[in-house]
């Protein structure tokens, strides 16, 4: 599946170590297969885009019957804590968490066999660096936003031992122009937070639309643009 020769295949779950190939995390269940998993992004309380996206994809997880066990690259650091009775292991002393992700998940494996295996990133995956990551089953919830898609995403992304879940038909495309598989999975919206809001407080309390506190025309079209470039110069997001 990692790879064109493998495009249309579906299995039920991670290849096992006596099949002489790392194993493999499932494409599709079509079961009630349980996973083990190791979620390894964002701290779901963090107020980013990994973070918002994770705390959503978390409790659905749980909620499922999954085992879920939170190692945060960003958000927590020095200290083992919880969120949502979950538990959430720390950053490394890599800045992506290379050193710290394949021990843990091996650790947590073991604790418990009854359930299926799984690492899930959700983060860029040029960052994943290490030998250690290729006998583990990994889904990449992966982000693609050049085209055509760098060559480090790519060379990760057709792992033998990762399944790519891409965020954007965008994405899709890109990889698929490589002969990489991959399964389109969005992002998702709490409409309790994204929804309509016809009226805002400005600074001095007044009621405004969201146009007038920009001050733009009612009939502007506006595109918005998030972006984050930490301990990067000249930045490489500029718009």
């Amino acid at each position: 599946m990692g790879n064109a020769s493998k495009r249309g295949r579906r299995t039920n779950g991670p290849r096992g170590a006596s099949s002489g190939a790392p194993p493999k995390a499932p494409a599709r269940q079509t079961d009630r297969t349980l996973y083990r998993v190791v979620w390894s992004s964002n701290h779901p309380a963090a107020p980013t885009g990994y973070g918002t996206q994770s705390a959503q994809a978390l409790k659905r997880l749980a909620a499922d019957g999954h085992d879920v066990l939170i190692q945060a690259n960003y958000g927590v650091q020095g200290m083992m804590t919880e969120w949502e009775g979950i538990p959430v292991y720390p950053a490394g002393l890599d800045q992506y968490s290379n050193d710290v992700v394949p021990p843990l998940a091996m650790e947590w494996w073991q604790a418990d066999q009854s359930k299926v295996p799984l690492i899930i990133t959700l983060y860029d995956t040029w960052v994943l660096k290490g030998d250690h990551w290729n006998n583990l089953p990994v889904v990449s919830w992966v982000p693609i936003d050049h085209a055509p898609c760098p060559p480090e995403v790519a060379d990760w992304c057709r792992k033998p031992n990762v399944t790519p879940f891409v965020m954007s038909r965008f994405g899709q495309r890109m990889l698929e122009a490589k002969g990489i598989d991959s399964i389109y999975v969005p992002h998702a919206l709490d409409l309790k937070t994204w929804k309509p809001t016809p009226k805002t407080v400005n600074v001095l309390g007044q009621e405004v639309s969201g146009y007038e506190l920009m001050g733009v025309p009612e009939d502007a079209f506006v595109v918005g643009y998030v972006f984050a470039n930490k301990g990067v110069f000249p930045t490489r997001k500029a718009v």
